[in-house]
C-alpha cells in the first residue's frame, strides 16, 4: 500500500497508472554534450548529440483529479542512464512547473521529478508564432516562443502522435539520510 504524506491521511488516492487527454507544445533545439553535463545529476551521462525541450501540456480530464485539468510546463534535457543491466535514453526534467498542488506533490512524492508550482498564460496562437509563459506572483519566470511556424503534412503528424503515445521522463530524487 503506497502513502502519500502526511501519511496519517491513510493510503493514497493516486492510481498506479492514469490516464487522460492532452495537448502538448514543444520547442526544442540541439546543443553539446559539454553544455548539459552540469545540468544531468552524476548517474545521468549526456548523448552524443542532446537537444533540450521545452514543452507545455495542458492535461484534461485527469482521473485522480476528479476530471479536472491542469498545466505544466517542462524543461527536459535529453540523458543516458545505464544501471542494471539496461540502457535507458530519455529527457531528464531539472524543473517543471504545474498548476494544481495534486500533480505537484505525486511528481515530488512519487517521480523523483522537480514540479514547482506557477500560473500559466494561456497559449497564444498566432498565423505563424505560438507563445505561452510561466509566471510566480505576477511575475515572469519563462517564456516559450516559436516563430516561423509552417504547418506540416498529416503523415507526420500521425508519426509525431504515435512517438508521443508514450512518454518517459527522468527523474531525480534525493533521499536525506
Amino acid at each position: 500500500i503506497r502513502y502519500d504524506m502526511p501519511a496519517q491521511f491513510g493510503p493514497s488516492l493516486l492510481p498506479d497508472q492514469s490516464e487522460t487527454e492532452a495537448t502538448v507544445v514543444v520547442v526544442s533545439f540541439e546543443t553539446t554534450s559539454d553544455a548539459v553535463r552540469s545540468i544531468l545529476p552524476r548517474f545521468f551521462s549526456a548523448p552524443e548529440k542532446p537537444t533540450i525541450s521545452f514543452s507545455r501540456i495542458s492535461y484534461e480530464n485527469v482521473d485522480y483529479l476528479g476530471g479536472r485539468g491542469y498545466q505544466e510546463i517542462v524543461v527536459g534535457v535529453s540523458a543516458v542512464y545505464e544501471g542494471g543491466g539496461r540502457r535507458i535514453e530519455a529527457n531528464f526534467a531539472p524543473v517543471l512547473w504545474v498548476d494544481q498542488p495534486g500533480p505537484l506533490m505525486a511528481g515530488r512524492e512519487f517521480q523523483g521529478l522537480a514540479k514547482l508550482h506557477g500560473d500559466f498564460s494561456p497559449i497564444a496562437i498566432g498565423e505563424e508564432q505560438i507563445s505561452t509563459t510561466v509566471s510566480e506572483y505576477g511575475a515572469p519566470l519563462l517564456t516559450i516562443e516559436a516563430n516561423q511556424l509552417k504547418q506540416i503534412s498529416s503523415d507526420k503528424i500521425e508519426k509525431l502522435n504515435a512517438s508521443a503515445s508514450e512518454v518517459n521522463t527522468l527523474g531525480s530524487k534525493y533521499i536525506h539520510g
